[in-house]
């Protein structure tokens, strides 16, 4: 299991489909530690971190575009959600592992079209 120290990192990237998060995005952390004290208003309890979805007014329910997005206020657009570290550890990677995992496959890429395959 990864401990707190793994997610001492800029983001996160969603592998598996959670609640409103989409699989292979990226998301911006906006705080960590005891989430009793980061103004947590899941009810959640523990250590866990604090994480910004920018996309989120851009978006409607149904999937479909907001052509209004830019219109909408701040707090419309953009939405903070709460996770402990077990929703951390089964849902999501820190964006260094993502980062690393991007570098192994250009290097893999890279050999193999020097091997003209």
């Amino acid at each position: 299991m990864k401990d707190d120290n793994y997610w001492d990192c800029l983001d996160i990237v969603c592998i598996k489909q959670y609640d409103e998060f989409r699989e292979g995005k990226n998301y911006k952390i906006r705080g960590r530690g005891n989430l009793e004290y980061i103004n947590n208003t899941d009810g959640k309890t523990g250590w866990g971190i604090c994480v910004e979805d920018e996309t989120y007014g851009i978006f409607n329910k149904d999937g479909s575009s907001n052509l209004d997005w830019h219109n909408l206020k701040y707090s419309d657009r953009v939405k903070m959600y709460y996770l402990t570290l077990d929703e951390l550890n089964e849902f999501f990677i820190s964006g260094d592992e993502n980062y690393q995992r991007y570098q192994l496959k250009m290097s893999r890429d890279s050999k193999i079209t020097k091997l003209g395959i």
